[in-house]
C-alpha cells in the first residue's frame, strides 16, 4: 500500500469515527442506559445480568462519544469512566460467580447516577443562549 492510500484510508477512517460521535444523542443514551440498569436491578440470573452489564458498558461508551456541553464535559466525563469502573468490577464479580457481589456493585451505579445527575442542572446562561 502507497503512502498516499494509507494516508486516505486513515481520513476516512476519522472521518467515520467524527461521524458516529455526532450521531449518539446523549439523552437517548441515558434513557436507554436507565431502562437497560432496570432490568439488571431486576433479574436474579448472572447470565442474564452478565448480558445487561456488557449492555450498559457499551452504552457508557457510546455517551462518552456524545457531544457534552462545555460547561459540564469534564465532570461528565469522570461520572462515566467511574461508571465504568464500577460496571468492570460487576464483570469480574460475575465472572467469579459471586451474585450478592455483583448486586452490590450494580447498586453502586445507582449512586452514581443519582450523584452525578445532580451536576446536570442548567444554569441559566445556558438556558437563555442554548444547550451547548
Amino acid at each position: 500500500m502507497s503512502t498516499s492510500s494509507f494516508l486516505l484510508c486513515m481520513a476516512l477512517l476519522g472521518a467515520g469515527f467524527m461521524v458516529q460521535a455526532k450521531n449518539v444523542n446523549l439523552e437517548t443514551t441515558m434513557k436507554t442506559m436507565g431502562f437497560v440498569y432496570k432490568q439488571a436491578s431486576e433479574t436474579s440470573d448472572p447470565a442474564e445480568l452478565g448480558k445487561y452489564v456488557a449492555k450498559l458498558q457499551d452504552l457508557v461508551q457510546d455517551a462518552k462519544r456524545a457531544p457534552l456541553p462545555s460547561d459540564k464535559a469534564e465532570i461528565y466525563l469522570q461520572g462515566l469512566n467511574k461508571v465504568l469502573v464500577v460496571l468492570d468490577d460487576t464483570a469480574r464479580a460475575l465472572a467469579a460467580e459471586d451474585m450478592a457481589l455483583a448486586q452490590q456493585q450494580l447498586k453502586q451505579v445507582e449512586k452514581l447516577r443519582q450523584q452525578y445527575h445532580r451536576e446536570r442542572r442548567f444554569s441559566i446562561w445556558r438556558m437563555i443562549f442554548g444547550r451547548y
